[in-house]
């Protein structure tokens, strides 16, 4: 089990792309939650679109260098 998993998620409006949570397996206030269903109650932070987001893999994302905060 991993010790934690970063949900990266990515706005279908504008593609803006961002560290939506990160989820600790086995902690009371991760019980139940993935990554899709915190895409699905995100809205974007920069243009505000409507749920659900899209799920980036933290693997093709990289290094947070050159992203927008």
């Amino acid at each position: 089990m991993p010790a934690e998993i970063v949900v990266w998620l990515e706005c279908p409006g504008c593609g803006h792309v961002w560290v939506a949570a990160i989820l600790l397996p086995g902690a009371w206030f991760s019980a139940g939650s993935t990554p899709e269903k915190v895409a699905g109650r995100c809205y974007c932070p920069r243009c505000e679109h409507l749920p659900p987001m899209r799920v980036k893999d933290a693997g093709v994302i990289g290094r947070l260098e050159g992203l927008d905060p």
